[in-house]
Protein backbone atom coordinates (compact mmCIF):
# COMPACT_ATOMS: atom_id res chain seq x y z
CA UNK A 1 0.00 0.00 0.00
CA UNK A 2 2.63 2.45 0.84
CA UNK A 3 4.60 1.96 -3.24
CA UNK A 4 1.42 2.13 -4.44
CA UNK A 5 0.11 5.09 -2.27
CA UNK A 6 3.65 6.93 -2.60
CA UNK A 7 3.09 7.19 -6.46
CA UNK A 8 0.18 8.84 -6.29
CA UNK A 9 -2.15 5.66 -6.21
CA UNK A 10 -5.83 5.75 -4.90
CA UNK A 11 -4.93 3.41 -1.53
CA UNK A 12 -4.77 3.53 2.29
CA UNK A 13 -2.29 5.72 3.72
CA UNK A 14 -0.30 2.98 6.19
CA UNK A 15 1.10 4.56 9.65
CA UNK A 16 2.75 1.44 11.11
CA UNK A 17 3.14 -1.92 10.73
CA UNK A 18 3.88 -4.08 13.48
CA UNK A 19 4.26 -7.72 12.57
CA UNK A 20 0.43 -8.76 11.01
CA UNK A 21 -0.92 -5.43 12.78
CA UNK A 22 -0.99 -2.13 10.95
CA UNK A 23 -2.63 1.16 11.24
CA UNK A 24 -4.11 2.53 7.88
CA UNK A 25 -6.42 5.49 7.13
CA UNK A 26 -9.89 5.18 7.83
CA UNK A 27 -11.52 5.18 4.71
CA UNK A 28 -15.18 6.03 4.75
CA UNK A 29 -17.13 5.05 1.73
CA UNK A 30 -19.51 2.38 -0.34
CA UNK A 31 -17.74 -0.19 -2.52
CA UNK A 32 -18.83 -0.51 -5.88
CA UNK A 33 -20.76 -4.32 -5.51
CA UNK A 34 -23.32 -1.81 -2.80
CA UNK A 35 -23.16 1.14 -5.22
CA UNK A 36 -23.89 -1.05 -8.22
CA UNK A 37 -26.72 -3.14 -6.16
CA UNK A 38 -28.33 0.71 -5.67
CA UNK A 39 -27.41 2.13 -8.83
CA UNK A 40 -27.12 -0.70 -11.18
CA UNK A 41 -27.28 1.27 -14.19
CA UNK A 42 -23.79 2.76 -13.22
CA UNK A 43 -22.61 -0.87 -14.41
CA UNK A 44 -20.49 0.69 -17.29
CA UNK A 45 -19.10 3.60 -15.06
CA UNK A 46 -17.95 1.12 -12.95
CA UNK A 47 -16.62 -1.02 -15.40
CA UNK A 48 -14.60 2.15 -16.96
CA UNK A 49 -13.31 3.43 -13.58
CA UNK A 50 -12.21 -0.51 -12.68
CA UNK A 51 -10.09 -0.17 -15.82
CA UNK A 52 -8.82 3.20 -15.07
CA UNK A 53 -7.48 1.52 -11.92
CA UNK A 54 -5.66 -1.27 -13.27
CA UNK A 55 -4.15 1.23 -15.78
CA UNK A 56 -2.47 3.71 -13.10
CA UNK A 57 -1.79 0.30 -11.17
CA UNK A 58 0.23 -1.15 -13.89
CA UNK A 59 2.45 1.58 -14.46
CA UNK A 60 3.88 1.99 -11.25
CA UNK A 61 7.51 0.84 -11.11
CA UNK A 62 8.37 -1.47 -8.67
CA UNK A 63 11.99 -0.77 -8.00
CA UNK A 64 13.39 -2.93 -4.76
CA UNK A 65 10.83 -4.73 -3.41
CA UNK A 66 10.30 -7.91 -0.60
CA UNK A 67 6.67 -8.77 -2.19
CA UNK A 68 6.68 -12.20 -4.01
CA UNK A 69 6.04 -12.57 -7.28
CA UNK A 70 3.38 -14.24 -8.61
CA UNK A 71 2.24 -15.46 -12.35
CA UNK A 72 5.12 -14.82 -14.19
CA UNK A 73 7.61 -12.21 -15.06
CA UNK A 74 7.81 -9.40 -12.23
CA UNK A 75 6.93 -6.01 -14.41
CA UNK A 76 4.52 -4.38 -11.69
CA UNK A 77 3.17 -3.78 -8.62
CA UNK A 78 -0.11 -6.15 -8.44
CA UNK A 79 -3.53 -6.10 -5.64
CA UNK A 80 -4.02 -9.64 -6.48
CA UNK A 81 -7.82 -9.44 -5.63
CA UNK A 82 -8.35 -5.50 -7.78
CA UNK A 83 -12.38 -6.23 -7.90
CA UNK A 84 -15.48 -4.08 -7.60
CA UNK A 85 -15.79 -5.32 -3.75
CA UNK A 86 -12.00 -4.26 -2.96
CA UNK A 87 -12.80 -0.51 -4.46
CA UNK A 88 -14.26 2.29 -2.10
CA UNK A 89 -15.73 5.15 -3.03
CA UNK A 90 -15.29 8.17 -0.86
CA UNK A 91 -16.11 11.66 -1.23
CA UNK A 92 -12.16 12.27 -2.64
CA UNK A 93 -13.07 9.51 -5.62
CA UNK A 94 -12.30 6.00 -5.51
CA UNK A 95 -9.92 4.23 -2.49
CA UNK A 96 -8.29 0.31 -3.30
CA UNK A 97 -8.04 -1.63 -0.30
CA UNK A 98 -7.65 -4.81 0.96
CA UNK A 99 -3.74 -5.43 -0.22
CA UNK A 100 -3.24 -8.69 1.46
CA UNK A 101 -2.70 -10.57 -2.01
CA UNK A 102 0.00 -7.74 -2.80
CA UNK A 103 2.36 -8.77 -4.82
CA UNK A 104 4.98 -8.32 -8.40
CA UNK A 105 4.16 -9.77 -11.53
CA UNK A 106 3.28 -9.24 -15.24
CA UNK A 107 1.23 -6.12 -15.70
CA UNK A 108 -1.60 -7.94 -17.15
CA UNK A 109 -2.31 -10.01 -13.62
CA UNK A 110 -4.43 -7.88 -12.21
CA UNK A 111 -6.66 -7.65 -15.37
CA UNK A 112 -6.59 -11.09 -15.75
CA UNK A 113 -7.55 -11.61 -11.87
CA UNK A 114 -10.52 -9.07 -12.25
CA UNK A 115 -11.82 -10.48 -15.45
CA UNK A 116 -11.83 -14.07 -13.89
CA UNK A 117 -13.66 -13.13 -10.77
CA UNK A 118 -16.07 -11.00 -13.18
CA UNK A 119 -16.62 -14.46 -14.79
CA UNK A 120 -16.71 -16.65 -12.10
CA UNK A 121 -17.11 -15.19 -8.74
CA UNK A 122 -20.67 -16.06 -6.83
CA UNK A 123 -22.50 -13.18 -5.47
CA UNK A 124 -23.97 -14.08 -1.98
CA UNK A 125 -27.76 -13.44 -0.77
CA UNK A 126 -28.84 -12.53 -4.11
CA UNK A 127 -32.70 -13.45 -4.34
CA UNK A 128 -33.19 -15.58 -7.16
CA UNK A 129 -35.69 -13.55 -9.03
CA UNK A 130 -32.78 -10.95 -8.81
CA UNK A 131 -30.47 -12.87 -10.80
CA UNK A 132 -30.73 -12.45 -14.25
CA UNK A 133 -30.29 -8.77 -13.80
CA UNK A 134 -27.31 -9.46 -11.64
CA UNK A 135 -25.83 -11.59 -15.04
CA UNK A 136 -26.72 -8.20 -17.03
CA UNK A 137 -24.99 -6.29 -14.49
CA UNK A 138 -21.71 -7.69 -14.65
CA UNK A 139 -21.90 -8.39 -18.12
CA UNK A 140 -22.06 -4.72 -18.69
CA UNK A 141 -19.20 -3.76 -16.13
CA UNK A 142 -17.04 -7.15 -17.45
CA UNK A 143 -17.10 -5.31 -21.08
CA UNK A 144 -16.51 -1.72 -20.21
CA UNK A 145 -13.87 -3.00 -17.93
CA UNK A 146 -12.10 -5.61 -21.03
CA UNK A 147 -12.61 -2.37 -23.16
CA UNK A 148 -9.99 -0.24 -20.84
CA UNK A 149 -7.79 -2.55 -20.18
CA UNK A 150 -4.97 -4.21 -22.45
CA UNK A 151 -6.07 -8.32 -23.29
CA UNK A 152 -4.40 -10.54 -20.93
CA UNK A 153 -1.76 -12.88 -22.34
CA UNK A 154 -2.59 -16.46 -22.52
CA UNK A 155 0.11 -17.25 -19.83
CA UNK A 156 -0.96 -15.02 -17.19
CA UNK A 157 -4.30 -15.80 -17.81
CA UNK A 158 -3.60 -19.63 -17.35
CA UNK A 159 -1.62 -18.49 -14.24
CA UNK A 160 -4.38 -17.03 -12.76
CA UNK A 161 -6.51 -19.84 -13.30
CA UNK A 162 -4.16 -22.19 -11.42
CA UNK A 163 -3.87 -20.19 -8.56
CA UNK A 164 -7.33 -19.32 -8.22
CA UNK A 165 -8.11 -23.71 -8.66
CA UNK A 166 -6.10 -23.64 -5.16
CA UNK A 167 -7.79 -21.19 -3.54
CA UNK A 168 -9.42 -22.35 -0.50
CA UNK A 169 -12.03 -19.34 -0.49
CA UNK A 170 -13.05 -20.56 -3.49
CA UNK A 171 -16.67 -22.50 -3.32
CA UNK A 172 -16.96 -25.38 -5.70
CA UNK A 173 -19.69 -23.55 -7.99
CA UNK A 174 -16.33 -21.09 -8.28
CA UNK A 175 -14.20 -23.63 -9.46
CA UNK A 176 -16.49 -25.28 -11.66
CA UNK A 177 -16.46 -21.67 -13.29
CA UNK A 178 -13.06 -21.16 -13.27
CA UNK A 179 -11.83 -24.22 -14.93
CA UNK A 180 -14.33 -23.62 -17.67
CA UNK A 181 -13.16 -20.14 -17.76
CA UNK A 182 -9.47 -21.57 -18.20
CA UNK A 183 -10.95 -24.06 -20.73
CA UNK A 184 -12.82 -21.67 -22.85
CA UNK A 185 -9.48 -19.63 -23.24
CA UNK A 186 -6.69 -22.40 -23.98
CA UNK A 187 -9.21 -23.59 -26.55
CA UNK A 188 -9.95 -20.49 -28.80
Amino acid sequence: MRTARNAGYPAPAVYSVDGSDMVIDLVDGIDLLTRLSKRPWEARKVGVMLADLHRQLAAIPIGDTDLPALFGQPESLIHGDLHPGNVLLTSAGPVVIDWEGACVGPRDADAATTWLLLEAAQVDDVPLIVRPLVGIVRRAVLRAFLDGVDKPSDETIAAVCEARLVDTNMRPQELERIRSFADRRRNR
